[in-house]
């Protein structure tokens, strides 16, 4: 009798393991809703033109173990200027701008870092056992995107930011900038009434 109640326990606990285990899979692959901020005494009207921000020590995107800083850094520009392009903006290389564009993209940390197991059910003459067998890992990384909107005197009007999961390879990781640079942008320039802060 008293292993029939331990056979019921055991499910009852295989069953709570595996329940959360997908709740925890479920809340770590969403990502963080971007957030905005700007400069509620300027003015967003009338903007026409955009440029990179001449920064006197640029510093590059950190690569990783699938893409370099440079695909990144091209990945960013390419689809800032895209987005501004769909909005009515025109790039200027030289002279002056409506507004100055820079980023800012750093590694945010270990999103899941999570083993997989899987039941084995083992038989020996009369008896059988289920134990846990080792069949993997997943690892995940975080990166974070933050667009910086100057002025012409370039001072820092907007900003925009958003972590999100990293791919795993080239394809997905031009893919997530694009999707987050669209993100932020969508809401550029500001409406008073967005809810910014």
């Amino acid at each position: 009798m008293w292993r029939d109640e331990v056979a019921d326990v055991r499910k009852r606990l295989r069953g709570a393991a595996i329940l959360l285990s997908v709740a925890a899979a479920a809340c770590a692959s969403r990502n963080p809703a971007p957030v905005f901020a700007y400069d509620h005494a300027a003015s967003f009207v009338g903007l026409k033109t955009w440029a990179w921000l001449d920064d006197p020590a640029p510093k590059m995107p950190p690569g990783n173990a699938i893409v370099d800083s440079q695909f990144i850094d091209r990945s960013v520009r390419q689809d800032v200027g895209e987005v501004l392009s769909r909005k009515g903006f025109d790039e200027t290389e030289n002279g002056q701008a409506d507004i100055y564009l820079a980023y800012q993209m750093d590694n945010a940390g270990v999103l899941s870092q999570d083993s997989y197991e899987k039941t084995k059910k083992t038989e020996f003459l009369l008896w059988s056992w289920d134990h846990l067998e080792y069949s993997g890992t997943q690892y995940s990384k975080r990166s974070a995107l933050v667009l910086d909107i100057r002025d012409r005197e370039r001072k820092l009007v907007w900003r925009g930011a958003r972590t999100a999961a990293e791919g795993d390879s080239p394809k997905e990781i031009a893919r997530g900038i694009e999707k987050t640079v669209g993100l932020l942008l969508a809401n550029f320039p500001p409406r008073p009434s967005n809810g910014a802060n």
